[in-house]
């Protein structure tokens, strides 16, 4: 998926300043068990690390930290909806729990999603089926607009090409 790296002490300062103030658009697609019948959506569900299982992050949390994300319906199948994603916070695994929250886990996320995400459609699906997919920010130094675009992974092209084929 895109990422960003600074190269400079310059360019980090100017960028974190991005992160820190929402400029930098982010979104990610998707696969999701289940069919979303809503064509989008706004997640606003506070999260942090859960109450009992530390290692897990939840809306179940005695430090709740504000994560929004923004979903819009790609493409339905069978068994499963291909979702773009747009976070306005960077939440650590912010998307798997807020798509688990709406009883649609990410496809291969076996910690928010368990044994019902890890197969589709007599597809076993080998990892997160979570992409990375654009990234919008100003030039650390010209503030030219840039956005960068890559597309998904083989594994996750073919699961999405299987599952329009029925599977």
């Amino acid at each position: 998926g895109v990422m960003v790296v600074a190269r400079t002490e310059q360019a980090l300062k100017a960028l974190t300043a991005q992160f820190k103030n929402r400029v930098v658009q982010k979104k990610y697609i998707a696969l999701v068990s289940g069919v979303i019948k809503k064509g989008s959506g706004t997640i606003n569900a506070a999260i942090g690390r859960h109450v009992k299982e530390r290692k897990k992050i939840s809306i179940h949390t005695a430090s709740p930290r504000e994560a929004v994300s923004l979903f819009t319906v790609k493409e339905r199948f069978k068994h499963a909806t291909l979702v773009e994603v747009e976070i306005k916070t960077g939440r650590t695994h912010q998307i798997r729990v807020h798509m688990a929250h709406l009883g649609y886990p990410v496809l291969g996320d076996r910690v928010y999603g368990g044994a019902r995400a890890a197969k589709i459609g007599g597809i076993e699906i080998l990892r997160q089926m979570l992409h990375a997919e654009s990234l919008s920010l100003l030039h650390p130094v010209t503030g030219t607009p840039l956005t960068f675009i890559a597309p998904p992974p083989a594994d996750m092209a073919e699961a999405i090409e299987r599952l329009r084929c029925g599977a």
